[in-house]
């Protein structure tokens, strides 16, 4: 056999073993669709287009029923064995300190001062898990405390449920989005940061999410 040939034999294995290695990718890893996606109303008090150094934004949650509505089936769905974890972003948006260590905010909530933050240079965020306790909690209340001036958006995240597993082994694959109970997320105060401040990695996507309710604007001064 030709030194030719050997490098064409060579080749022809190469590329065997990457298409075997991505059709075996495929078939460890097949696509799940989630089985619901829910949506829930986080509730503000008060919201206002502009605060002061030391005020607190408070938030709350609650769910008696111990259901969460499912957009897909258009139908409350009872989950009672669930762990949520919900995800609340404070977002530097112009104006604010250079120097922001420490933040921009403190949380307070039901699990002590700052549970779960953590804090980047233009982001604070808070993490909390519910919803596994002995008396299997289906509220909450979180307060920012503002501690720097400037525009800030907050955010909502989306998060996926898991099971407690003190109860259930499993529950099906699923997504929990939150959305703010406003009439209006305080689009004209994003809007008053000049555009090539807002820090977009796809232009308008900020003003999307105040319509869709899960993100509000806020000015402290």
């Amino acid at each position: 056999m030709t030194l030719r040939s050997n490098a064409l034999l060579t080749l022809f294995y190469i590329l065997s073993l990457l298409l075997c290695m991505g059709t075996q990718c495929k078939e460890n890893y097949p696509y799940i669709p989630d089985k619901y996606h829910f949506q829930e109303q986080i509730s503000v008090a008060t919201l206002q287009k502009t605060y002061s150094l030391g005020d607190t934004i408070w938030l709350s949650y609650s769910k008696p029923t111990h259901t969460l509505y499912d957009i897909l089936s258009r139908q409350e769905i009872p989950m009672d064995s669930i762990s949520v974890n919900f995800q609340l972003v404070m977002n530097a948006g112009y104006n604010f300190p250079l120097d922001s260590s420490g933040g921009f905010c403190s949380y307070i909530s039901d699990f002590g001062l700052n549970a779960g933050r953590t804090t980047y240079l233009n982001d604070n965020t808070l993490w909390l898990m519910y919803r596994c306790s002995t008396y299997n909690p289906y509220d909450f209340k979180v307060g920012i405390i503002l501690t720097k001036k400037g525009v800030f958006t907050i955010g909502l995240g989306s998060r996926g449920i898991l099971a407690c597993p003190n109860r259930v082994n499993s529950v099906p694959q699923s997504t929990l989005d939150y959305f703010f109970n406003v009439e209006e997320g305080n689009k004209d105060v994003y809007l008053s940061i000049p555009v090539n401040s807002r820090g977009e990695s796809d232009p308008g996507q900020n003003e999307r999410l105040i319509d869709q309710k899960r993100l509000i604007a806020v000015r402290v001064i």
